[in-house]
């Protein structure tokens, strides 16, 4: 009987060094993976104004939008502080297209 509870208490021991042997080594049981290039990549972004324009009789007025852009999705920025309009003659297209 004095033999069991020697074997017994000894895995026991080597049980709990196992589990914090693991636990200082950093296992965590979670699974992560490494970024693809692609991933790592920075994102196409651009940060920029746009002339919204409303044809009149014999004038375009024409007022700036802030448009966000990034990878390809355009977002018009609302209540930007971007506030520049102006008055053309018929016929004008914004440069910057």
């Amino acid at each position: 009987m004095n033999k069991l509870m020697a074997v017994g208490g000894l895995a026991s021991v080597l049980i709990v060094l196992i589990v914090l042997a693991a636990g200082i080594g950093g296992i965590t049981g979670f699974v992560t993976a490494e970024p693809s290039d692609e991933k790592k990549s920075i994102p196409d972004f651009k940060l920029y104004t746009k002339a919204r324009c409303v044809n009149g009789t014999n004038f375009i007025r024409c007022f700036d939008e802030l448009v966000a852009e990034c990878n390809g999705i355009r977002y018009i920025v609302p209540d930007s502080p971007v506030k520049g309009e102006a008055v053309f003659e018929k016929g004008w297209e914004d440069p910057r297209d």
